[in-house]
């Protein structure tokens, strides 16, 4: 298994489409259960998280883009997307438990 943490998108799109089993690793918290129960085993654990964009939440066209790699303590942290969003603030908060949202 190999580990890869590409800075741009396109060399992450290129490592996922060439390798068979390539696994995206944003968060890691449901990866790294599959890993411990031997459910998956990667040829490349491709980390997006150093990728610009992926760990931001940006106002766009009168909505709001969130990074594949914002955490929902992020998220809960965030004025904007509170005031907007408070919906799908509190579903994100839902989700695991504290240390699973950091």
């Amino acid at each position: 298994m190999r580990y890869e943490a590409p800075s741009r998108e396109e060399d992450a799109v290129a490592l996922l489409a060439g390798e068979a089993g390539a696994h995206v690793l944003a968060g890691g918290t449901d990866l790294l259960v599959k890993l411990r129960s031997e459910m998956v085993e990667p040829g490349v654990i491709v980390d997006i998280k150093r990728i610009a964009g992926m760990r931001e939440i940006v106002p766009e066209a009168g909505g709001w883009r969130i990074g594949a790699g914002v955490s929902g303590a992020e998220m809960n942290e965030h004025e904007g997307l509170c005031a907007d969003w408070p919906g799908v603030v509190e579903a994100a908060g839902l989700i695991g438990s504290t240390q699973i949202q950091g």
